[in-house]
């Protein structure tokens, strides 16, 4: 029911299974997530979700940027804040009243996985007929980077290239190789 735009393109019908995703299709996906998501839930459940997708949006215009001020750095800074807190209340208050289950693209990776194992390193969660109960996990790589979009920013290294090997070997030079991994 979402109307098409002429730079969005079509997403196929079950957004959650798409793999391999470019930048641009992750743009896409939260640029149509707010009134996608819009009225599908509880009303205090739905602010809280709105906000969270309104956060995201926020925090990719402003890392998208190409050239910052030391007000957009401020924006950042602060919106970063703001972002972290609303995923760990998605976390732990909203998350914690639905029950999410893999999608079976997920389940049949798990047992695909698990049939390449030898048996006796099997266990029975592994091989279970049904879907697995999942929990939102923000112990991620990529959002504990999220905390570290501002000093990117601020030491001008461009986030459309950045590795963390990269950012960690410059900070320890320019602290005069005090910092360790």
């Amino acid at each position: 029911m979402m109307p098409t735009f002429r730079t969005i393109r079509r997403f196929s019908s079950k957004v959650a299974e798409l793999s391999q995703l470019a930048a641009r299709d992750y743009e896409d996906i939260l640029q149509c997530a707010v009134p996608a998501f819009s009225g599908l839930f509880q009303p205090a459940v739905d602010h809280d979700i709105s906000r969270l997708l309104v956060r995201f949006g926020v925090f990719h215009g402003l890392v998208k940027l190409r050239m910052h001020t030391t007000s957009s750095i401020i924006l950042l800074w602060n919106n970063t804040i703001r972002l972290a807190s609303a995923l760990r209340h998605f976390r732990d208050v909203i998350c914690s009243q639905f029950n999410t289950v893999e999608t079976p693209s997920e389940q049949q990776k798990r047992r695909r996985i698990a049939a390449a194992q030898p048996a006796d390193t099997i266990r029975a969660t592994e091989t279970s007929s049904g879907p697995r109960n999942v929990k939102f996990n923000l112990n991620t790589p990529k959002f504990h980077s999220f905390g570290d979009y501002a000093a990117y920013v601020e030491m001008g290294v461009t986030l459309d290239s950045v590795t963390t090997g990269y950012v960690s070997r410059h900070l320890a030079a320019s602290a005069g190789g005090k910092l360790t991994s």
